[in-house]
């Protein structure tokens, strides 16, 4: 998924904190952290963990509308990557409160 590597980088920054620091929050690799900022790709995964830790919209890291080439493509992607995202952060609890509940 494309990502704003920009505003990730901006928003590390602002905090004062390393990429390592940053790879350490976020249960990732330094790699992965670098990669991200270097390409502004990154899995689903990772956008959930970035915008969690650094308290970031799924709006303010996943590329902009305006800074994509605007096209039909481009816009229902953006919307459905986001989608993919929050189905998948609901699914994840779901599945979280039942396993918990299972085991208690």
């Amino acid at each position: 998924m494309d990502v704003n590597a920009k505003a990730i980088k901006n928003s590390r920054l602002k905090n004062g904190w390393t990429q390592q620091h940053l790879a350490d929050a976020f249960g990732l690799s330094l790699r992965t952290v670098q990669r991200v900022e270097r390409y502004g790709t990154a899995s689903n995964e990772t956008v959930l963990s970035i915008a969690s830790v650094m308290e970031l919209n799924l709006e303010e890291i996943i590329l902009s509308i305006d800074d994509a080439v605007t096209d039909e493509n481009n816009v229902s992607s953006k919307y459905q990557q986001i989608g993919v995202i929050t189905v998948a952060l609901v699914l994840g609890m779901v599945m979280g409160v039942g396993i918990t509940l299972t085991l208690v």
